[in-house]
């Protein structure tokens, strides 16, 4: 999943559609918010709360943000190859 997952990033960022060179980025700021509103849909259960402490909350919290991070590029880069075949 991973590998397919830079695979994908990867060949937008080449730039496979016509020949152009792209760059993604998401700010700290994008990423930060998305977490917020994960933290308030499962905060509220216990049986979340008790399953990150379990796995570790600072190592939950830390991969939480780079797979944020992941999902939020490959957003925007879905988004553009969606409007790039539109036209």
């Amino acid at each position: 999943m991973k590998q397919s997952l830079f695979i994908f990033l990867l060949s937008a960022v080449i730039g496979l559609a016509g020949g152009y060179t792209y760059f993604y980025f998401v700010t700290k700021g994008e990423i930060e918010k998305t977490i917020s509103l994960f933290h308030k849909k499962y905060g509220r259960y216990e049986t979340a709360q008790k399953m990150i402490r379990t796995y570790g909350e600072k190592k939950f919290w830390d991969d939480c943000f780079r797979y944020y991070k992941l999902r939020l590029l490959a957003n925007d880069v879905y988004n553009d190859l969606k409007d790039a075949v539109k036209k």
